[in-house]
């Protein structure tokens, strides 16, 4: 499931979408997409049958459906986020973007396997011992000074996020599923002002986006 929306480079000076005039640079974004669900039209959602445990805080540990996948520019292969072992039609899906805050609240993170997406102990941007795990982090330098520095957003608020299918999708018996599905980065600067906001002004309004800028652009059987 990549992210790759559009030909988006890091470090690389883009017209902001409110006035084009400024400018703007996306120096890091990393995301986390976790409880992605298939969709049928009568509403019935399901899940993925994969399960894990992950340590917690007071050193018991939690049995959780296995379905995380961490996405950023720089990760270009696709992302494998559990398996679906239901067929039948299906209209669209919904997914979680951030990690569900009793997650967030209650796992130890550095002692989860660095195997699994939510192993992040040595990604520097997806976490720190102070703040914990990050789930949704993106680093923007508006370009509207010399000395403009970078501002380092992090959402900490997980998003629900709905998408339906162009029309409803038969999954079959012994296929995988490859879904691709865009993110607009350029959509989460839809109304942000770098020339008179202040950085929270900004983040609130790429927090306003957050959920408008995904889309499906394919799904089909492998």
């Amino acid at each position: 499931m990549p992210d790759t929306a559009f030909a988006m480079k890091y470090a690389t000076k883009y017209h902001a979408p409110f006035d084009t005039n400024d400018f703007f640079f996306i120096d890091r974004g990393r995301f986390f997409i976790s409880d992605l669900k298939l969709v049928r039209p009568s509403g019935e959602e399901v899940g993925v049958v994969d399960s894990v445990w992950l340590p917690l805080k007071n050193g018991d540990s939690i049995f959780v459906e296995s379905n995380f996948s961490k996405h950023d520019r720089d990760i270009f292969q696709a992302a494998t986020i559990g398996t679906f072992k239901s067929v039948g039609l299906f209209s669209g899906i919904k997914f979680t973007l951030g990690v569900p805050q009793q997650l967030v609240d209650e796992v130890r993170f550095d002692s989860v396997k660095t195997t699994l997406p939510l192993g992040v102990r040595n990604d520097t941007l997806s976490y720190d011992s102070i703040s914990g795990i990050i789930p949704n982090r993106l680093i923007v330098r508006p370009d509207t000074l010399i000395d403009s520095q970078q501002v380092d957003f992090r959402f900490e608020d997980s998003k629900q996020i709905s998408l339906d299918f162009s029309q409803p999708f038969s999954v079959e018996r012994g296929y995988n599923v490859k879904l691709v599905v865009r993110m607009d980065y350029m959509a989460l600067f839809r109304f942000v002002d770098f020339k008179n906001d202040t950085a929270a002004i900004m983040k609130a309004k790429i927090d306003s986006q957050l959920t408008n800028a995904f889309s499906i652009v394919s799904i089909k059987l492998e």
